[in-house]
């Protein structure tokens, strides 16, 4: 037990002597919260299931699923026939709706402005509501009261106009209900129209499973940031488990393994002080990142303290473990450092870290499962869903990945062991 403790004080102060792990243990958590920090101003995203409002000029960014068709609404009008109309077209489920309020502009300003957002993205059609849009909805003027703004053809833009077709007939036929003043018709329009877009949804129930949920754009920033933070992570962590490596592989070349054996102290009480050692390494890199995270960046990643803890610290673990696996395997730090940095940017690639792997081929999906960056990405999304069960899952996969790495690590240190 003595010797253990020698030698683990004695790679502990080895470490710290390192100039290389110092810079490497606080440069890239630096690194990550200066990335955290760049302001970025993400295009205006549609969740598909409301309205949003835009101002003028504003980028929009279109939505990545296929069936649904992204459209830009001039609503000069603002009136309960406008909104109908609008609320009509996402009930359909197959629109991403963006509206601007153009009270004060002229068909020529939107005109003008129209050309230039079909420049600026794929929109590929665009609607303009005019101010007296609901007079010619009541006075059967309805032919008139839309402006079709078509950039390019698109199969889905036949059935957009049988759905206004619809909704503009659905809403003739109401104005044709005649009370018997002016001001009667149209506050019995109105309350037509409201009874008629809340008749179903009055009687409808959300259900949902864990497998359909969708995050919102918001949740999908901050899983962005969460992807980043976790990439440095990871990088950090595997290039100070390099330089823990590297304190094997010297103790190797001058024979301090054959040395230790040659006492009472066991190989495998020398294996242990290394592991060990990933420890305390791991807990100041996390705590690092915490103070960083909440002090001077605050990024939001989605994520509280102790839900951050336990990821850093599954994830600093594991793969502080892979560098030291390697140097098992390896009798040259080089050989380790290339292998190390390309073993991170494999996983980083594959485990969904800077593109989704959901609707990647089968293969892929496939090996993000053997990336244990793909399991914080899961973590994530679980958190986001409320499953309670996420948390004893992301620590039974950690221990599983380290089991593999630190069984490979022995028979190194075995093969090891008999040179």
């Amino acid at each position: 037990m003595t010797g253990f403790f020698t030698m683990f004080k004695a790679n502990v102060r080895l470490l710290l002597r390192n100039k290389g792990f110092v810079c490497c243990i606080f440069f890239l958590p630096l690194l990550t919260l200066l990335w955290l920090a760049m302001p970025l101003k993400y295009p205006i995203e549609s969740e598909g299931i409301n309205i949003i409002e835009v101002e003028a000029g504003e980028r929009i960014l279109l939505s990545m699923v296929d069936i649904e068709l992204s459209i830009k609404v001039y609503d000069a009008s603002d009136s309960k026939s406008s909104q109908y109309l609008l609320d009509g077209l996402l009930d359909t489920g197959g629109y991403s709706v963006y509206r601007e309020k153009v009270t004060d502009k002229t068909i020529a300003q939107i005109k003008e402005e129209a050309t230039l957002t079909a420049n600026r993205s794929n929109l590929g059609i665009q609607l303009y509501l005019p101010k007296d849009f609901e007079e010619r909805i009541l006075s059967g003027e309805y032919k008139e009261a839309i402006l079709v703004l078509k950039s390019n053809e698109d199969e889905r833009i036949p059935l957009l106009y049988e759905n206004l077709n619809r909704l503009v007939g659905d809403m003739v036929e109401l104005s044709h209900i005649e009370p018997p003043t002016k001001e009667d018709s149209i506050r019995s329009y109105h309350e037509l129209l409201e009874a008629k877009d809340g008749s179903i949804e009055n009687r409808v129930e959300t259900v949902s499973t864990k497998n359909s949920r969708v995050i919102t754009a918001k949740e999908r920033h901050q899983k962005e940031n969460f992807g980043y933070t976790i990439s440095f992570l990871s990088l950090s962590s595997l290039l100070i488990g390099v330089f823990i490596t590297g304190i094997f592989l010297k103790e190797k070349e001058y024979q301090v393994l054959k040395r230790i054996t040659l006492t009472q102290t066991k190989i495998a009480g020398y294996g242990l002080a290394k592991i060990i050692l990933i420890i305390p390494t791991t807990m100041l890199q996390t705590g690092i990142y915490l103070l960083g995270l909440n002090t001077f960046v605050k990024a939001d990643i989605g994520v509280n303290n102790s839900e951050f803890t336990l990821m850093a610290f599954g994830i600093g673990f594991t793969f502080q473990l892979l560098s030291i696996t390697l140097g098992t395997l390896f009798d040259n730090i080089l050989t380790v450092s290339y292998v190390a940095f390309f073993a991170w940017v494999f996983t980083s690639t594959l485990s969904g870290l800077y593109f989704p792997v959901e609707k990647a081929s089968s293969l892929i999906k496939s090996l993000s499962y053997l990336m244990p960056q793909s399991w914080t990405i899961r973590f994530f999304d679980g958190i986001k869903g409320a499953n309670t069960g996420i948390y004893s899952m992301f620590i039974l996969i950690m221990l599983a990945f380290c089991i593999v790495f630190l069984s490979i690590g022995v028979f190194g240190l075995k093969i090891t062991e008999k040179e």
